[in-house]
């Protein structure tokens, strides 16, 4: 049994590692066929001495997060997707934005109209807004640009899968990430890579299996919640594959595309500690289960 046991184990690390092989193989090539040479976040970046980075996500819990500890001192925040819709977007004046989605530059939706009104009206201070290189020749992109106060600072979104010690440097050199299926992971590798050597995780509630609906059509519905609706009105829609999208989700593609997500945190986790960089999940009852909490 235990020779059994041992020799399943080798075959184990073997296919792993011929994975690994390939998968580094395909990463590299994506790299130099996808990536751009960014500038450098010392560019653009606001003084990071002595100051942690709060990330801000749009779960239900950032309500009462923000209302209990508002802004604090030393820290400069991070905001994603449409965070801009909140009243807090202005009390706390983020200093960095981020948006990955491509559906927010590809379609042209009250979504993407919304967002992009509510970014050029409200942002009266200097902000830093990320967006994958994708995004640079787009409408929405071309007028942010002409926004006197939001300087867009371009990432490379090319995913790295192989092995973790060469990742990590092609992610120090911000030339690849890891896979960011929700905008978080994204927003986490930035932060690690602009030297902060602190990072809170907020409204990462990450708890949307139980919102999730099949109708009697057999359509998978879900309820998103975020942190500045009123869950009264709220009601269960579709949930399409992307805002430029109208193909819905299975069950098993959804249930496989959040295992994607939580891998993405790992990796983070990961990262993070190979930098020296601490990161806490600072969300009450989180399903985030790489990092401390706090």
């Amino acid at each position: 049994m235990l020779q059994m046991s041992a020799g399943f184990s080798s075959y184990r690390r073997v296919s792993d590692w011929i994975s690994n092989f390939f998968n580094t193989i395909v990463s590299i090539l994506k790299i130099a066929f996808l990536s751009k040479w960014p500038s450098s976040f010392r560019e653009i970046m606001v003084q990071t001495s002595g100051c942690s980075c709060s990330v801000l996500g749009s779960g239900p819990s950032l309500a009462n997060s923000l209302n209990q500890k508002g802004r604090q001192p030393n820290t400069h925040y991070m905001a994603v997707n449409t965070f801009v819709y909140s009243d807090a977007f202005e009390s706390i004046r983020p200093e960095y934005y981020m948006i990955l989605d491509p559906g927010m530059w590809l379609a042209n939706n009250e979504t993407t109209q919304k967002t992009k009104a509510e970014l050029m009206a409200k942002t009266t201070w200097k902000m830093i807004l990320f967006i994958p290189f994708s995004a640079r020749n787009s409408p929405f992109i071309k007028d942010l640009s002409k926004h006197d106060t939001i300087k867009i600072h371009f990432l490379n979104y090319v995913v790295f899968k192989g092995f973790k010690s060469l990742s990590h440097v092609f992610f120090r050199y911000n030339l690849a990430m890891p896979q960011a299926q929700n905008v978080l992971v994204a927003a986490l590798c930035t932060a690690i890579n602009m030297d902060y050597k602190s990072i809170r995780l907020y409204g990462a509630d990450h708890d949307w299996h139980k919102t999730l609906h099949v109708n009697e059509m057999n359509v998978l519905c879900i309820k998103q919640l975020h942190f500045y609706d009123q869950e009264k009105e709220v009601k269960y829609l579709p949930f399409y594959k992307g805002m430029h999208n109208q193909e819905t989700f299975r069950m098993d593609e959804i249930f496989t595309a959040w295992a994607k997500v939580f891998q993405g945190y790992h990796n983070i986790a990961a990262y993070a500690k190979k930098r020296g960089v601490k990161i806490l999940n600072a969300t009450p009852n989180s399903f985030v289960d790489a990092f401390e909490r706090e």
